[in-house]
């Protein structure tokens, strides 16, 4: 069989789009006799040849426990590139448990596997959109791996952001999970990080506090210094929400400091706003301008539209506080221009809101 799909590959690399139906017809032949086994060999055919892929074969040889439960079938042709793509199914549930894709090419005459790939990120959104009882079968038949964890954490966040709550707690609960049986503290501590933030949507500061604290000690003890800093910048938000400025501000200071340590320009201008809000909010807007400003630098750097649109309107907003008309025009304009240019609806939004306050501040009902 392993003769048969390589012969494939080399039919398609030899005749590219001139024998696409014959192609097509003589893989789904193929495909229909494959077997699990097959896929089996083939993976550890190559990776003999690429040694970093000894965890998708080890992950296969684990499913091949239950072989009977499993079947393969088609899932695209590729002819004039020479692939082929399967899919690993559960034959009860129907879910897809592994994707391959075959790319074959020449070498010396000779047909070769070349790639032979999964995707967890696939894993992650199936396990996320399952339902209780196809999650839990999930579960069951993927070995659980810290590329899956991550890629959990990833779902969660793009779910959360997207306002889906139910499917962020999915995401992150079961990556704290799997973290757990893995004994990789860093990531569990990212995942309850998640649950916290989900919390903070839902306006439970408390338990979201408690779910940093559990993050916060996790992350310690696998001492990734990122991980801790993050944790702290989350606990430093619930502490300005609880109204502990001074713990906050510590807080804050500290994930900055361990940011600059570790490179991460995205997070340490997300720390030097949130440490110019706190100041503007206690009123010592030199201070607030100056970590502003900072922010400001850093987002202009990596040529991020909306962290600058951001700081614009929170800069305007301090020269509106202090009478400043002119000033928080020119920076809610600025603002207003940054978001239209990657069309961020809510910055858009966020700036006109802004421009018709101070329009208003000043008389100007009609304009506003």
């Amino acid at each position: 069989m392993i003769t048969e799909i390589l012969l494939l590959g080399l039919l398609a690399a030899q005749g590219g789009r001139q024998h696409s139906a014959e192609f097509r017809q003589r893989a789904e032949e193929v495909v229909t006799a494959f077997e699990v086994g097959d896929v089996a060999r083939l993976m550890m055919l190559w990776s003999e040849r690429s040694p970093s892929r000894s965890a998708d074969r080890k992950r296969l040889m684990r499913l091949l426990d239950d072989r009977a439960a499993l079947e393969l079938s088609i899932g695209d042709i590729a002819d004039e590139r020479g692939v082929v793509r399967l899919e690993l199914r559960d034959k009860t549930s129907r879910i897809v448990l592994e994707r391959y894709e075959l790319k074959l090419t020449l070498e010396d005459g000779h047909p070769l596997v070349w790639s032979f790939a999964s995707t967890e990120a696939d894993h992650a959104r199936q396990i996320v959109d399952a339902t209780a009882e196809q999650r839990a079968q999930l579960l069951t038949a993927i070995a659980p791996s810290l590329a899956l964890t991550r890629e959990l954490l990833h779902v969660g966040g793009e779910r959360l952001e997207g306002g889906h709550i139910e499917e962020a707690i999915s995401a992150y609960t079961v990556a704290a999970d799997l973290a757990e049986r893995l004994h990789d503290a860093a990531v569990r501590a990212a995942a309850l990080r998640g649950l916290g933030q989900v919390e903070n949507m839902r306006g439970e500061t408390a338990a979201a506090a408690r779910y940093f604290e559990s993050s916060l000690q996790l992350a310690e003890s696998s001492g990734d210094q990122r991980t801790i800093a993050k944790t702290l910048h989350a606990l430093a938000t619930t502490d300005r929400v609880l109204g502990e400025y001074a713990r906050a501000e510590t807080r804050w200071n500290t994930a900055l400091k361990i940011f600059r340590e570790t490179h991460d320009r995205p997070n340490e201008a997300l720390s030097l706003n949130a440490l110019g809000n706190l100041r503007s909010l206690l009123g010592d807007y030199r201070a607030s301008k100056a970590y502003f400003e900072e922010s400001l630098k850093i987002h202009q750097e990596l040529n991020d539209a909306v962290g600058e649109s951001i700081v614009h309107n929170n800069l305007g907003i301090d020269e509106r506080l202090q009478g400043a008309y002119r000033e928080a025009l020119e920076h809610f304009q600025r603002a207003l221009a940054l978001s239209r240019t990657v069309d961020d609806v809510e910055g858009i939004s966020y700036a006109l809101g802004n421009i018709g306050n101070v329009l208003n501040a000043q008389g100007k009902y009609i304009e506003a």
